[in-house]
């Protein structure tokens, strides 16, 4: 409860901030505010681990506001959260590395790159990321690529990388837990019940 407060204070400071910024701003200058404030001035970042090297710090919410560091599926969480605060429309997308988000803009989308400072990515740079055989092959679900997530989806993709980090630090209360929260969401997934 403690470290809940603190998160939600902290967040909703930030929230707070950055409203204050962006008031009376088009869309396309909030987003520019929110990268500067998010990227530059509080300094978040994506951590250069893959998913399953990740540590429990990388995953929790509290320590990704005390270090402005962590995994991407909670650093994008949590940038998804500011973006919305400020009537920013973004997703997060289907992509194994997670860090790349949709700009919802009418008839038209952007995708935001998170491990660039939310640099919008260039036709040639999705060409890319779609084409890449080893995004094919590891792709998270089997949606196309670059489609929104449900927020389900990344309810399940979070506690999954946090359930691995958990059975990696052999913490087995703490795995249980996460892997009971897994069976409220897929209650019929062999693998979380085994």
């Amino acid at each position: 409860d403690e470290f809940q407060d603190w998160c939600s204070r902290n967040i909703n400071f930030m929230t707070y901030e950055l409203s204050g910024l962006c008031e009376g701003k088009s869309e396309a200058e909030r987003l520019e505010i929110l990268n500067d404030f998010f990227f530059n001035q509080k300094d978040f970042q994506i951590t250069q681990l893959s998913r399953n090297q990740l540590r429990e710090c990388d995953c929790l919410i509290r320590d990704v506001l005390t270090d402005r560091a962590g995994g991407a599926i909670p650093v994008t969480i949590l940038y998804i959260h500011l973006a919305t605060q400020i009537d920013l429309p973004l997703v997060m997308v289907n992509m194994e590395s997670m860090n790349i988000t949709k700009w919802l803009r009418g008839s038209k989308c952007d995708y935001v790159d998170l491990t660039k400072s939310g640099e919008i990515l260039t036709d040639e740079d999705i060409l890319n990321i779609v084409t890449n055989k080893r995004q094919i092959e590891v792709c998270t679900d089997e949606a196309p690529k670059l489609e929104a997530l449900t927020a389900k989806k990344v309810l399940t993709y979070y506690l999954e990388d946090l359930k691995e980090c958990l059975r990696r630090q052999r913490e087995n209360d703490l795995h249980h837990a996460v892997l009971s929260m897994l069976l409220k969401l897929d209650q019929n997934n062999l693998a979380y019940i085994g």
